[in-house]
């Protein structure tokens, strides 16, 4: 029996069943039911998150996840950037951190109004600490991929390669298992525990994309616990829906001579 890895947003269909979701169904029927988040795999996000894990920057107080491009037409003209990208970054936060204790959302499109999501600002607040997620289609000069502040230190990791130069792929996309060249890599700065200023830089190895098939297949035959976690995927699709449903109450503007 075939065990599909779903896209994220196919799982929408589930999440609108209520409780009758995919996930819960496959529970029912005894089956595996897992959404291929495999950007938790990401060279860069496993950096980050190796820094994290370390306990060198102390308390989380601020990060920002920048995934960006410029488009002067947009890249959609309807709604579709949310589902398509956020649905992989915002995963990449709840599962550092877990459901936020609060969200604020600005969501925007810059050359649709009111027709589409192509700006968006989701901040997700943990106690004292605030992490967020950004895109946008009007950005030429790169931001960091990923920005860290802590009590302790800070972090600070460039993208690889501006995403607009990305050449798109027809077909199997060969994964690059050399790491990322030594200026791509991320800097870290932290006091360690004698009071002295360390800086050091953190590598940015391949992806490991094979991780994810590797757990759903030990799932499967072992009954080990799935890396994507059913409350994880759910909470993704409930902040995209709502970041949508703000995207989507910003009055379309009135071209020249159209009907009111």
């Amino acid at each position: 029996m075939r065990y599909p890895l779903w896209k994220g947003s196919a799982y929408l269909f589930g999440l609108k069943a209520g409780r009758h979701n995919s996930c819960a169904l496959a529970k029912e029927k005894g089956l595996i039911c897992m959404p291929n988040q495999n950007r938790r795999f990401d060279g860069d996000f496993m950096a980050l998150k190796s820094v994290l894990e370390s306990g060198k920057i102390g308390q989380m107080v601020r990060l920002e996840s920048h995934y960006d491009y410029f488009r002067e037409n947009g890249w959609y003209d309807t709604y579709g950037t949310l589902y398509n990208l956020a649905v992989h970054t915002v995963d990449q936060i709840i599962s550092l951190f877990g459901k936020p204790d609060r969200t604020v959302f600005d969501v925007r499109s810059i050359h649709h109004p009111g027709l589409g999501d192509d700006y968006y600002d989701l901040e997700f607040f943990y106690g004292n600490g605030k992490a967020s997620v950004n895109t946008s289609m009007c950005v030429l000069i790169d931001y960091p991929r990923f920005t860290l502040h802590g009590t302790k230190g800070s972090f600070t990791l460039p993208p690889v390669i501006h995403n607009s130069g990305k050449k798109k792929t027809v077909g199997r996309h060969k994964i690059n298992r050399e790491p990322a060249p030594k200026d791509r890599w991320g800097t870290l700065v932290y006091i360690n525990d004698q009071g002295e200023k360390v800086e050091k830089k953190i590598p940015v190895y391949s992806a490991a994309y094979e991780k994810i098939y590797d757990n759903l297949a030990e799932a499967i035959e072992q009954g080990k616990e799935k890396c994507i976690k059913d409350d994880e995927v759910i909470w993704v699709l409930e902040i995209l829906e709502q970041a949508t449903e703000i995207a989507k109450s910003h009055k379309k503007e009135k071209k020249e001579g159209e009907s009111k």
